[in-house]
């Protein structure tokens, strides 16, 4: 495999092989990285779907920034149709999912964007290539080769076509660590317990029994028989069985209040959440009480998302969008108003509010409710809203108003006048 205008170093194509030994290269998650293990723990599984459906349902765009007329979605971007359709497989939404559940799952994942036609894959990221040795004539001076999993084929990319997505922790800013990494024994745990219960019920909430023989016997193969036996018959599925006489049987029954299974897997999803700025209530979870949706979505808004959109707004504008274009006014926008929505009645008073306090222009509020906006100019006032045109000529119900009784004054003042003379 070459490594083609990547590894091209005074006219010398490297191999593979040969790269390998001229560069650092970092695995994520090398020895688990196909691992779906992890994913039948039920809080892992919910924590990842609910970071990936939120993300998924925020509006994606290339807007267009105009010092006069202020922010605009840019139709006329060339890649704006792949914003529905990404490539031929899928849709946008469901792109972003596959990313970044990879993300979540995997500590790092990327879009591949394809430079000839501008469509975006979700990938897996098997290792990084590094230059240390100086081999790659880069401008950024850190030059970046990646071996992505597109559709079941391996392929080496340059970092640059790579829209990367950071679902984990990292400290160098290249590569990252799952989070599961990090809480893979509380997972473990859990899928234990999942065991345990499942046993449960299998042996009709019967956990283990003691036998007790009638005279003792010392030939272990005896004895692993007759465990064989009874094991066969606690274990069905039946509810009634027989003991032969000699034997004895007494239940050890540790029931789950005993044991606090509940309480042990409470604190377990409380700690599970919390590592992606979830709380039990958001994944459906210790609903009981009253919550606040409202203050969970901000306050994960903040927390948690904003630094994720940031992340993914940045890689798009320089990998997607353009340094060109994104200096000529363009840029990727990644819209999360859809988080901060309220009830219809308490969302008319907040934007009524700002747009009286001046926070909101009246075509702003109008664009957030998706009202069609008017040309000829809007001016707010304390007493409701007026064309530009008729502030200007005098045509508000207040100034003619005023006009009159400037008028009546004056008339009344010389009527005065007349009757003094």
């Amino acid at each position: 495999m070459i490594l083609k205008n990547l590894l091209n170093h005074e006219g010398k194509e490297y191999t593979y092989s040969e790269a390998i030994e001229n560069f650092s290269w970092r695995g994520v998650n090398k020895n688990n990285l196909t691992s779906e293990e992890y994913l039948k723990e039920i809080t892992y599984l919910k924590c990842i779907n609910y970071t990936a459906n939120k993300i998924a349902s925020l509006s994606f765009s290339v807007k267009y920034h105009d010092d006069k007329k202020g922010d605009r979605i840019a139709k006329e971007f060339r890649y704006n149709d792949k914003f529905l359709r990404p490539n031929e497989g899928m849709n946008f939404v469901n792109m972003i999912r596959a990313l970044v559940t990879i993300g979540e799952h995997e500590g790092v994942s990327c879009l591949y964007a394809c430079p000839a036609t501008g469509k975006l894959y979700p990938c897996r990221i098997n290792q990084f290539f590094i230059d240390d040795a100086g081999l790659i004539d880069s401008m950024k001076g850190i030059p970046i080769a990646i071996e992505i999993v597109c559709n079941n084929k391996t392929k080496i990319v340059p970092e640059q076509h790579c829209i990367m997505y950071f679902g984990g922790v990292t400290t160098d800013g290249i590569t990252a660590n799952s989070i599961r990494k990090y809480i893979e024994l509380s997972i473990k745990t859990n899928l234990k317990g999942q065991e345990i219960l499942a046993d449960l019920f299998n042996n009709g909430l019967t956990s283990k029994a003691l036998i007790q023989l009638s005279s003792d016997i010392q030939d272990d193969r005896e004895l692993k028989k007759i465990q064989k036996k009874f094991n066969s018959m606690f274990s069905s599925v039946g509810r009634i069985f027989t003991v032969p006489a000699g034997y004895k049987v007494s239940p050890l029954n540790l029931s789950l209040a005993d044991s606090q299974f509940k309480e042990l897997r409470s604190m377990s999803i409380r700690e599970m959440s919390s590592c992606w700025g979830l709380t039990p209530s958001m994944i459906g979870e210790d609903i009981s009480g009253k919550v606040d949706i409202e203050a969970e979505n901000l306050r994960y808004l903040t927390d948690t998302l904003l630094i994720k959109i940031k992340n993914l707004e940045q890689e798009f504008d320089y990998k997607y969008v353009g340094m060109d274009k994104y200096n000529q006014g363009y840029f990727f926008d990644i819209n999360f108003g859809v988080l901060l929505r309220t009830t219809a009645e308490k969302q008319k008073d907040i934007i009524i509010d700002y747009v009286k306090n001046g926070v909101y222009s009246l075509e702003y509020a109008k664009g957030l409710l998706g009202v069609p906006l008017d040309n000829e100019g809007t001016v707010t006032l304390p007493s409701g809203q007026v064309l530009l045109k008729d502030l200007l000529e005098g045509n508000v119900s207040y100034l003619k108003d005023k006009k009159k009784k400037k008028k009546k004054k004056n008339t009344a003042k010389g009527g005065d006048d007349d009757e003094e003379e």
